[in-house]
């Protein structure tokens, strides 16, 4: 998730990017990206500082700060015994953080309360119901959490200047069988908050979209000047969107309720599949074999881009 969300990688390789042949490839994360017009660029993880390969990635892509378990004030008092740093706690000191920073800047946080094994603070445990998972309470604890910092960061300074993303790395567990579906199992939600409403209006869009189109959407929020490159499309653009996956060697692009996938050995298969659905739904109309013809031809040109740059090392066009 990381790679994508940051810097518009997706995940279209046998391995996760940073931790294959490929990770020493320039790529200019949007940190590197924002610099060349003034913005400083912070990334807060509350776990040990070279778990997951996120510092090495974000150095090696141009972010420049990191802060992780070696930065918390008082890290021994607010781990949760796992992962790291409860998200109360950490999205205070977030919030905290981000007063003391100069303007422009981009930051990212990274929360970990809603990995398993699901711990809550003791103050916190048997205040919500448990659901159907495990997970169900953390998520009602992370999204508490998440008001509190809004409450509190609403106050600051930068607050009415700022465009915030939620999102999620990857999808998790489900009581829903859909949700375990070539399409259902990549369903998470990003959301997109303007509180000045200047650039963003309130509403909910159920076009299709994908983590990487965080980072043009982000250039295409502040106008931003200068070229770059990008598989993927903003999200305030009025047109179709699509998203794309690899699945166990399967390339897929989805634009919802469309799934067009093609096989290690090349055959083509095209489905509708709806939440409602309990099975992909292969007969067509008249009108969406030009669907279906579109999409194959994206996803044969999103293949042929993905791995001629990542082979040749060029993703990017070089910052002045």
């Amino acid at each position: 998730g990381l790679p994508a969300i940051i810097a518009g990688i997706p995940n279209y390789i046998d391995v996760p990017y940073i931790n294959s042949l490929y990770q020493d490839n320039k790529v200019y994360n949007l940190g590197a990206l924002l610099k060349k017009i003034g913005y400083q660029s912070h990334f807060y993880h509350g776990s040990d500082n070279r778990t997951m390969g996120f510092q090495n990635f974000l150095k090696i892509t141009g972010w420049q700060n990191y802060y992780g378990k070696n930065e918390y004030p008082n890290y021994q008092r607010d781990f949760d015994g796992s992962w790291g740093i409860f998200d109360g706690p950490y999205l205070q000191y977030f919030k905290n953080e981000l007063d003391k920073k100069e303007n422009p800047f981009i930051a990212s946080l990274f929360t970990l309360s809603s990995h398993d094994p699901y711990p809550l603070p003791n103050k916190f445990k048997g205040k919500y119901k448990k659901g159907k998972l495990p997970i169900h309470a953390n998520i009602q604890y992370t999204d508490e959490m998440l008001q509190h910092f809004f409450d509190s960061a609403e106050n600051s300074a930068w607050f009415n200047n700022t465009i915030f993303l939620i999102t999620a790395d990857h999808s998790s567990y489900s009581k829903e069988e859909y949700f375990y579906s070539s399409s259902g199992n990549y369903e998470i939600p990003i959301m997109l908050y303007d509180p000045s409403e200047k650039y963003i209006k309130p509403g909910v869009s159920y076009k299709t979209v994908n983590q990487i189109d965080i980072l043009p959407t982000v250039l295409d929020v502040i106008n931003y000047p200068h070229s770059f490159i990008a598989l993927g499309e903003s999200m305030l653009d009025t047109g179709v969107g699509y998203a794309y996956q690899r699945v166990n060697g399967v390339y897929q692009i989805i634009s919802y309720p469309y799934i067009a996938e093609i096989s290690p050995s090349g055959a083509f298969k095209f489905y509708k599949r709806q939440k409602e659905h309990k099975k992909p739904v292969y007969g067509l109309f008249q009108d969406e074999f030009e669907i279906r013809k579109e999409m194959l031809k994206r996803l044969l040109a999103f293949i042929q881009i993905h791995n001629k740059r990542m082979v040749e090392n060029s993703f990017y066009l070089e910052i002045e």
